[in-house]
């Protein structure tokens, strides 16, 4: 279970053109995050199938109005985001990185087999948008709203707002803070990174 949508618009533009130089002193073109992302994408959601991330985030004015027609528990399959990620790839890369073609063929093998739908879990709270693999799609539905009915007053998944907790308790700004005044302790210079008002 993912929070957002399956191929976020930063990963399938590649979010940046890196110009590396090689040995010989030519300079290449290259977008590592997205040939990273291709692979990893690929991976889970092509060979492994069995996902469903859930979006609570409703500025498709269709996909809002489906939603509000739904009855709790009921969930609907509207759409595939295919003809957005075709657009996205075929539009907005840079022809020098040679990747275009690469991302398209993503776009045809991965963006065809990703659905589009919305569920409500119930009656106080607004729909939900999920994506899923198609072969997979009643019952990545299924999940989402049983674990959106055990917040019945939210109607999001428990699942996702305990791995948002649990991320912010972890890797908040205070344990990132803590750990850069350490490694400048380490370094030898402890009042390096703090500012007039600390010191």
């Amino acid at each position: 279970m993912g929070h957002g949508v399956p191929v976020p618009y930063e990963l399938l533009t590649g979010a940046g053109l890196v110009i590396s130089e090689t040995k010989n002193g030519i300079k290449k073109n290259d977008m590592p995050l997205l040939r990273h992302s291709m692979r990893v994408l690929r991976s889970l959601l092509g060979d492994y199938q069995r996902w469903v991330f859930v979006s609570k985030v409703l500025s498709d004015r269709v996909l809002l109005t489906f939603g509000d027609a739904l009855r709790p528990l009921e969930y609907a399959i509207v759409e595939s985001p295919y003809e957005i990620m075709h657009r996205i790839a075929s539009g907005n890369l840079p022809r020098s990185t040679g990747l275009q073609g690469d991302a398209l063929e993503f776009v045809e093998d991965i963006g065809k087999n990703i659905i589009t739908g919305v569920y409500r879990a119930s009656p106080t709270t607004p729909a939900c948008v999920f994506y899923a693999h198609k072969d997979f799609a009643h019952q990545a539905a299924l999940l989402a709203m049983a674990d959106s009915v055990l917040q019945e007053h939210r109607g999001f998944p428990m699942l996702l707002d305990l791995a948002q907790m649990v991320c912010k308790t972890t890797f908040g700004a205070e344990v990132f803070n803590a750990t850069i005044q350490q490694a400048y302790i380490d370094a030898g210079l402890p009042y390096r990174s703090l500012d007039e008002w600390d010191k």
